[in-house]
Formats: structure tokens, C-alpha cells, sequence
């Protein structure tokens, strides 16, 4: 008979420092996450912050009293990506706040129909330009990976 193995229980701040990893893996700043969480960016500063133990002592706190935690790591995405019949042109369409869709055009290389999803995202001019430059190198990282 196969002796149990004892089930590891990671701190808050092992998961803190899984979910800054994510953060990061995903390029989403503070902005971001206060936009898609309602948790206030002040906040988000503190928690993110490495020079900070507030995420440490809360973790020596809850070993304290006993507690344990676990998660479950899902899949996260900010991005969509389809693509037309012809495989020639990709929709993108970034998922998290401030949501918006924009097209692709493989043979032309260009990006074209910009699009915020929900109308009371008006964005500034400089706001929709750092969205469409995240999405050039999201796409480019895309088309490296899946050449087809």
C-alpha cells in the first residue's frame, strides 16, 4: 500500500509571488488591475511592492492562527485572437478593461477597424495608441509562435 503523501500548503505569500508572476507574464499594470478588480490602486502598490512585508506579516498571521490555503492556477488570458475563413485577416479582441477589438491583416501587415467594445470607454488618443502597441506585439508574439 502506497503511503499518502502530505499535501504542502502554500503561504500567501507563495501565492502572491505566483500571482505577481502572472502579472508580469501578462505585462497588466496597476492600472489594469484596478480597472478590471476595483481594488484601489493605492492598494495594488502596496500588495505589488517587494520592498513591502504587509503580504509576509499577513502570511505569518494566518500560519498563526492555523490557516491554510490553496488555489487553483487557471488559465488567464487578456487576448482573443480568430481568424477569418481565408486565414489571411485575425480579430483581436482584449478581453480585460479597457476592452476593445481591432483587425489584422496578414498580407498587408496592417491593423485596421480599432474599436473600443463598450461605449463608455472613450479613451484618449494617446490611451488608444499604447492599447493598439500592446496588441502589434501581442499579435507579433502570436504570429512567431503559429507561423501558419
Amino acid at each position: 500500500m502506497r503511503k499518502k503523501q502530505p499535501i504542502i500548503y502554500p503561504s500567501l505569500s507563495e501565492i502572491f509571488e505566483t500571482a505577481k508572476l502572472k502579472i508580469a507574464d501578462h505585462h497588466l499594470s496597476i492600472r489594469e488591475l484596478h480597472e478590471n478588480t476595483d481594488i484601489p490602486e493605492e492598494l495594488l502598490a502596496i500588495f505589488l511592492d517587494d520592498s513591502n512585508e504587509v503580504i509576509n506579516d499577513l502570511s505569518r498571521l494566518f500560519k498563526f492562527l492555523k490557516y491554510r490555503f490553496s488555489y487553483n492556477e487557471m488559465l488567464f488570458r487578456t487576448h482573443l485572437i480568430s481568424y477569418s475563413k481565408s486565414r489571411t485577416q485575425l480579430k483581436i479582441t482584449r478581453i480585460i478593461q479597457p476592452r476593445c477589438t481591432v483587425y489584422y491583416d496578414k498580407g498587408t501587415q496592417k491593423f485596421y477597424k480599432f474599436n473600443m467594445t463598450i461605449k463608455s470607454n472613450k479613451a484618449s488618443e494617446m490611451r488608444k495608441q499604447i492599447l493598439l502597441n500592446e496588441i502589434a506585439e501581442f499579435v507579433e508574439n502570436f504570429l512567431r509562435k503559429n507561423p501558419d
